[in-house]
């Protein structure tokens, strides 16, 4: 995503340079008109006006497509997100945690301490041990890493079968040295 604005910022930035370039060439040429303007000198600036205008509007259109597909994507990345947080909000709804048990493993599920959310929640960091545990036992988890990964596995691609079988495959790449790459 990030990509894409840094392309597309590119494409207008350069579509910018261009269509400057397209004016002074213009520019040069009525102020050249009644002197000494050789037929040489008008095709060579004609040509460059019609090169950078031509290129202006394919990289202004590019970047328009770009910006397109950003918007796109963004939407269609936020709408994932949205549906995530509504399955983990249902998930924890599910194990009848109590509100502040839902703020922890909230707090837990996105990586913060004991400590850090005893500050934000203005509670004892003893207190909140014993929310996580509380969080802990009722979602049938062993700590913070489980939990977190309970919300993970969905996330990620499916194992592949090979690699639960344990076998490994070995590939040398380009200088030569051996890569172990389980298949």
């Amino acid at each position: 995503m990030i990509m894409r604005n840094k392309i597309a910022i590119t494409y207008a930035l350069s579509a910018s340079a261009l269509a400057l370039i397209t004016m002074l060439t213009v520019i040069d040429l009525v102020l050249d008109w009644p002197h000494a303007l050789s037929l040489f000198h008008f095709v060579v600036e004609i040509g460059i006006v019609f090169i950078c205008f031509g290129l202006t509007i394919f990289m202004a259109i590019n970047s328009y497509q770009a910006q397109l597909q950003t918007q796109h994507a963004n939407s269609h990345l936020e709408n994932h997100l949205q549906g995530l947080s509504q399955k983990i909000d249902a998930q924890l709804r599910e194990w009848g945690l109590t509100r502040t048990e839902y703020n922890t493993a909230i707090l837990l599920i996105k990586g913060l301490s004991h400590k850090e959310i005893a500050a934000i929640c203005g509670r004892g960091e003893r207190t909140v041990r014993q929310h996580a545990v509380a969080v802990y036992r009722k979602s049938g988890v062993a700590g913070r890493a489980q939990l977190s990964a309970f919300f993970m596995e969905d996330l990620l691609p499916p194992v592949d079968p090979v690699i639960e079988q344990g076998k490994e495959e070995t590939t040398q790449d380009a200088s030569g040295d051996e890569e172990h790459i389980k298949a």
